[in-house]
């Protein structure tokens, strides 16, 4: 668990990370930390699934992509009945994209990162009380967590503070919104081929802000051994953003990842 001054944070899974005692919520699988749970020590959520999804990759690649194992995709546990419809399956993300679209709820901002072929709707999501950190809603979106009932932490996009985005590393689950089941890769399948001075765009408020990247890194999950309040930390030394997913091995035991994938991008323009 991740600690917090003056808080004990516990970790609670749900399907995408977990913050200094927030639930995270974008890995792929259900592998969502708390808020309250980074600062304890994240546990692992179990998947409704049989087995780990195939994380073919469904977007063009750039050559950094020969030199990096592609992450292993873990099954997503996303509530919701399957229904006769959702037995149809689809494994490319960009396939998946071009027949049902972007969520309805993507209208917060819109990210784009060129080196990796991503661009893509980011909704909003809210950390309650509770400290659950939601999930996108498929395995394209993107999400963003406000944060504003965890003081020193997080921030919108912009005012000089640290903004937290998710989104899922491979996704095998029922997609609600489009009726259909989706096994595959996700938006962020390629997290970990982002390097230092990398670009990453948000348009957001009318505005299209430009973040490079200043560091890329492998966070254990394991209980204390990852300190997320510095990661979640609005304490930064000029508007930055962090995005995280699913990242190492997949436990089967657990059904869920060993690590978690984060990078740090300051602004630039």
């Amino acid at each position: 668990m991740f600690s917090m001054p003056g808080m004990f944070v516990r970790i609670r899974v749900v399907g995408v990370g977990l913050l200094a005692g927030v639930v995270l919520a974008a890995c792929a699988s259900s592998d969502q930390p708390t808020v309250r749970a980074w600062s304890a020590g994240a546990t692992a959520a179990t998947s409704r699934e049989a087995a780990p999804a195939d994380a073919g990759s469904s977007r063009a690649l750039p050559s950094r992509a020969q030199a990096v194992r592609p992450a292993t995709a873990t099954a997503t546990a996303t509530a919701g009945t399957v229904t006769a419809s959702q037995e149809r399956v689809i494994e490319s993300l960009a396939a998946f994209e071009s027949e049902f679209g972007e969520p309805p709820d993507s209208t917060f901002a819109r990210i784009r990162i060129p080196l990796l072929g991503v661009e893509t709707g980011v909704a909003s999501r809210v950390v309650g009380a509770v400290g659950v950190m939601p999930e996108p809603s498929g395995p394209g979106e993107v999400a963003w967590y406000d944060m504003s009932l965890w003081p020193g932490m997080g921030g919108a996009p912009g005012e000089g503070r640290n903004a937290i985005f998710s989104g899922h590393v491979d996704y095998a689950a029922a997609v609600d919104y489009a009726g259909v089941r989706y096994r595959g890769p996700g938006v962020f399948a390629h997290l970990q081929l982002l390097s230092p001075g990398d670009v990453i765009e948000l348009e957001f408020g009318g505005e299209t802000l430009r973040y490079a990247v200043t560091w890329k890194r492998q966070l254990s999950a394991a209980s204390g051994a990852t300190d997320w309040g510095e990661i979640w930390s609005d304490d930064v030394r000029r508007d930055a953003i962090t995005l995280y997913t699913c990242g190492g091995d997949f436990d089967p035991d657990g059904r869920s990842y060993r690590d978690r994938g984060g990078v740090r991008a300051e602004r630039v323009a």
